[in-house]
């Protein structure tokens, strides 16, 4: 494992032995939005790094391309280098957050119909929604490729969905990030956990997280130790 390359509030990348390879390791840090201070949550990185290999598995058995290689570590693993694609395609299924607060969409109401969203790719500000027409104006992927993105991401819905249905947890939203590879291969990258979408337990009808979970560092550990029992 060579240089940084890349760190932020979730995770670092590194250069791996092969040149055409990347390791994204996950922290234990946990930063709310728009909060002054964060903490560390013990075994978080472990947890987001064996749940997002364990989906970027299932949706290779789906056939559907994503960046994942291999484990590297408990909270490690090997992706292909790819070009990313400053977009983040978002699915949402259940009204939370935004539609709640944007709309007056009564909260946990399930969509007629699953909804996609897109925003610019911005760490100062990653709520700017844009449009398919922006996406093209502004050169950041042409129209053939956003159907693309748009059929993976509705096939990736699908698929999560029966896995956590499962499980007894519901899908509420989630967030995908792709890239080219070898140009003109477009897959999934970054990571699928529950940094980038969120999930209801359906015993307790609660979604997980909330801003009340954030209050109580105790309790951030138990619900992670259940999710790992449950999850993994």
């Amino acid at each position: 494992m060579k240089g940084i390359i890349l760190e932020n509030r979730t995770k670092i990348i590194y250069q791996a032995e092969k040149e055409n390879e990347l390791i994204q390791e996950f922290k234990d840090d946990f930063q709310i939005d728009n909060a002054a201070k964060g903490m560390k949550i013990k075994d978080r990185g472990e947890f987001n790094n064996q749940f997002s290999s364990h989906i970027f598995k299932l949706l290779s058995s789906y056939h559907i391309p994503t960046h994942f290689v291999k484990i590297h570590s408990e909270n490690s693993m090997v992706v292909k280098k790819i070009e990313m694609i400053p977009i983040v395609v978002c699915m949402r299924n259940i009204a939370a957050g935004t539609l709640v607060k944007n709309f007056g969409l009564k909260k946990g109401k399930e969509l007629e119909c699953p909804l996609i969203e897109y925003y610019m790719k911005n760490e100062k500000d990653e709520d700017q929604i844009i449009n398919e027409a922006h996406i093209i104006s502004f050169g950041y992927a042409t129209g053939e490729e956003l159907k693309e993105m748009h059929r993976i991401t509705s096939k990736v819905n699908v698929i999560i969905k029966d896995y956590l249905r499962r499980r007894f947890f519901k899908l509420v939203d989630f967030r995908l990030e792709f890239g080219r590879y070898k140009e003109d291969h477009i897959m999934v990258g970054s990571e699928i956990n529950l940094d980038t979408c969120h999930i209801l337990n359906v015993e307790t009808n609660e979604i997980i997280f909330e801003e009340k979970h954030y209050e109580d560092k105790k309790e951030m550990v138990n619900i992670y130790n259940d999710l790992s029992a449950r999850l993994l």
